[in-house]
């Protein structure tokens, strides 16, 4: 009896000792169920939307970087097309920043291709003046500039004399060079803000705008004295002389270029028979070559 009371004793001391330990253990696994099921939860509603709203932002910068930069190509084509400068190319070195590159390179390469043909199409090629399309296109702005500025316009109609005497006598080649030398001595007579062209043959004009107190006659006198001094220059092959007509316009006057260029072309012929003792010279038709 004394046995079976030790044992039983035991025995239940050792139930109880199991039971306090089954309890535990469910305890322990409840709270790491807890334990995990909360970090779940925190995952699913905090960890995945920060991670969704990281992607979206990443997306979005990524889509608005591709956007702004199709954006320079688009505008820099439209420039291109209205022929305004363009902006800095995209200097990243994937396919897009090559293809704003060669853009902004097509663009440059085309700009000046435009500038040649412009001043291949305004520029006499012989004298370097512009040529009688540029002159009467940059002309007739310049009176309209100054006939809402108020400014006195004058117009010089010059002929160069003798070329036909020295292409016959010396060769094209001298009257060539007796052109370019009239050209040059409009250059050194005018200011730069001047405008100044060859018609055509051996008729040049130039346009001179100014203040109220333009002296149209004194640019004259200036250019005599410098077609004086080529002349005194040794070893010439010939003479040179500028027959020379003056237009003048008062201040805020308007008027065509037309007519200008006409009131002038018909003193300069009195200038040209003035200068050969009255001797009626024939009139070429103007801007031809005599």
């Amino acid at each position: 009896l004394l046995h079976g009371q030790t044992i039983s004793q035991a025995l239940r001391g050792l139930t109880e000792q199991m039971e306090v330990t089954a309890g535990e253990v469910t305890a322990e696994r409840i709270a790491v169920r807890d334990a995990t099921f909360e970090r779940s939860f925190l995952v699913q509603v905090l960890a995945l939307p920060a991670v969704t709203l990281v992607a979206m932002f990443l997306m979005i910068t990524f889509t608005a970087g591709i956007v702004r930069r199709v954006g320079l190509i688009r505008n820099n084509a439209r420039r291109l097309e209205q022929g305004t400068p363009l902006q800095e190319p995209d200097a990243s070195g994937d396919e897009l920043g090559a293809l704003s590159r060669a853009l902004v390179r097509t663009g440059t390469h085309l700009a000046e291709l435009q500038e040649e043909l412009r001043h291949l199409a305004t520029v006499d090629q012989l004298t370097g003046l512009v040529n009688r399309r540029g002159f009467h296109a940059l002309a007739g702005h310049q009176l309209l500039v100054a006939a809402r500025t108020r400014s006195a316009v004058a117009l010089l109609f010059i002929d160069t004399d003798g070329l036909k005497h020295v292409n016959d006598r010396l060769g094209h080649s001298v009257g060539d060079a007796l052109l370019v030398e009239a050209a040059q001595i409009i250059r050194e007579t005018i200011r730069t803000s001047d405008l100044a062209g060859r018609l055509g043959g051996d008729e040049f004009c130039v346009l001179l705008i100014g203040d109220p107190e333009l002296d149209a006659e004194w640019v004259v006198k200036r250019m005599r004295d410098t077609e004086a001094a080529h002349n005194a220059q040794p070893g010439r092959q010939y003479r040179i002389s500028l027959s020379i007509g003056v237009s003048a316009l008062p201040p805020g006057r308007s008027v065509t270029l037309e007519e200008l260029m006409d009131a002038a072309d018909e003193r300069m012929y009195q200038d040209k028979r003035d200068r050969n003792g009255g001797v009626r010279q024939p009139r070429p038709e103007r801007g031809l070559p005599a």
